[in-house]
């Protein structure tokens, strides 16, 4: 009975679509800087996504969640979708999800101007001290192959122990990597920092869209078709560009 009801809210929804603001109730939560609800810099992701599916004539609603409950609240069909996600196997089972990346995330090695570091694989990494966070895989990864690694909770700790020299190298995402450095430290110190560019893994992030609505796959589509033209017209990498000034 529950999801008929869901199913019937998503139809009239549909309708109101076809003949009215054509909007898309998305769930998310706080990752800056691809989504936040109040850190202005913080939004790269929902920029992306507001302005691809604007080119699609659809305006994106947002409503801000712990993301256990957004993911939970799309998959039992109350929005129709939330981002960004990783592809796995689970995901592809209960969600429709969109094919092209709305941000590619790029794990990097960053480190002080002051260190002469360079990598083309990891036998160079022995000789350094490397800091990670306890849930990232790459911490699996790195030890699996014989390198040591400090890990702590948050990446704030990582940054500043970087700082204090007390390691190397500091695993993270290129963007959330910087957001931490420029709200941890004031300009002097922050312009300390640095970051090799070849990443020791890279993968997309999507959205995932409810079975439950009817336009699934609709909406999928359309957002493809808004990120290639935001990324074929400049603007795609412009907002990113704009993310990096400001910092």
């Amino acid at each position: 009975m529950k999801q008929a009801i869901i199913a019937l809210l998503f139809l009239i929804t549909g309708v109101t679509q076809a003949f009215g603001g054509q909007k898309v109730i998305l769930n998310i939560g706080e990752w800056p800087p691809f989504t936040s609800k109040d850190d202005p810099k913080g939004k790269i992701a929902e920029v992306i996504v507001t302005e691809a599916l604007k080119l699609e004539d659809l305006t994106a609603v947002y409503r801000y969640y712990p993301w256990k409950r957004a993911r939970v609240n799309v998959e039992q069909g109350i929005s129709q979708g939330t981002f960004p996600w990783y592809r796995t196997e689970e995901r592809e089972r209960d969600y429709i999800i969109n094919n092209e990346p709305i941000i590619q995330s790029r794990e990097v090695f960053f480190h002080l101007k002051t260190l002469d570091f360079k990598w083309k694989n990891i036998e160079d990494l022995k000789k350094y001290r490397v800091g990670s966070v306890n849930s990232y895989a790459s911490v699996l990864i790195l030890r699996k192959k014989g390198i040591k690694v400090e890990t702590v909770s948050g990446s704030e700790m990582n940054f500043k122990k970087l700082l204090m020299e007390r390691i190397d190298l500091v695993t993270e995402d290129f963007f959330v990597g910087y957001n931490f450095i420029h709200k941890l430290f004031d300009p002097p110190k922050a312009a300390l920092f640095t970051n090799n560019p070849v990443p020791l893994q890279q993968k997309g992030a999507f959205m995932l869209i409810s079975k439950s609505y009817p336009g699934g796959k609709a909406l999928a589509e359309k957002l493809d078709r808004g990120l290639k033209k935001l990324k074929a017209s400049g603007r795609y990498q412009s907002i990113i560009d704009d993310f990096m000034n400001t910092k």
